[in-house]
């Protein structure tokens, strides 16, 4: 069984295909509810400029969702990340005190924690 961690490209794109994913879920989904807000009795010319706001609009929307799930990622990424070292260290000093306790090495000072 292989426990390796994904290397860091592995993530990178899986955090960008994350992002494209929302983004395009996002952009699909203003497009389609705001799809019929632009009524035909106005004119031509003033419904193709309605279309085009409202696909513009979808468009920029769908990017930010897209980047803000990416650092949303980043940031549960790095969540992670301070949790295992914080319980690495944890680790440590735990079998430094017990190492201290059975009389191998001397006890740590406060400060030095």
């Amino acid at each position: 069984m292989n426990t390796a961690r994904p290397s860091l490209l592995r993530r990178v794109l899986a955090l960008v295909a994350f992002g494209l994913l929302a983004g395009g879920v996002v952009a699909t989904g203003a497009s389609l509810v705001s799809r019929d807000l632009c009524g035909d009795e106005v004119g031509a010319a003033a419904v193709r400029a309605c279309d085009d706001l409202v696909r513009t609009l979808s468009i920029r929307t769908g990017l930010l969702a897209g980047v803000v799930s990416v650092l949303m990622g980043l940031l549960v990424l790095g969540l992670i990340r301070t949790a295992r070292q914080d319980e690495e260290d944890r680790r440590i000093r735990r079998r430094e005190d017990l190492e201290a306790l059975q009389g191998r090495i001397p006890p740590a000072s406060a400060g030095e924690r």
